[in-house]
């Protein structure tokens, strides 16, 4: 693996600095119920920060919407959604079709995120677009 040690050890600090304002956070989120469409906006702007253009999405991004776990299902709240989506972009696993340099129309599987930098990147933009909805739905 090529990881800097480093890094890794600022990113626990950092994780560990900042648990009790998660942990607010996350009760704040809770109380949040969106709407399907909400839902969808925040699994298309996701799936955006992964692809970086829509067109480049292998996926129907509310398949990022689908719960992995049990628990999860039938909840619509803020922190549940941001959960479901994260779990889904991290483990990977989901199926869609992808034009190849051809133009032939191929089955694609997306990859559960193994690199640090691109996880710690991605939960950065996740938690990021959680933070800017709860903005815009308490204000």
């Amino acid at each position: 693996m090529d990881f800097n040690p480093d890094e890794i050890e600022e990113a626990s600090y950092e994780i560990i600095n900042n648990a009790p304002k998660i942990a607010g956070n996350m009760h704040e989120m809770k109380a949040i119920e969106l709407s399907q469409s909400e839902r969808e906006i925040f699994s298309e702007s996701a799936a955006l920060a992964i692809y970086g253009e829509k067109e480049a999405i292998p996926f129907r991004t509310e398949r990022l919407l689908t719960p992995r776990r049990y628990e999860d299902r039938n909840r619509n709240d803020l922190w549940s959604t941001f959960n479901i989506v994260q779990e889904n972009i991290m483990k990977g696993s989901i199926r869609g079709l992808k034009k190849d340099g051809s133009g032939k129309v191929r089955s694609v599987t997306t990859r559960k995120i193994k690199s640090i930098d691109r996880d710690v990147r991605l939960n950065k933009a996740l938690w990021n677009l959680t933070e800017k909805l709860k903005e815009l739905k308490t204000s």
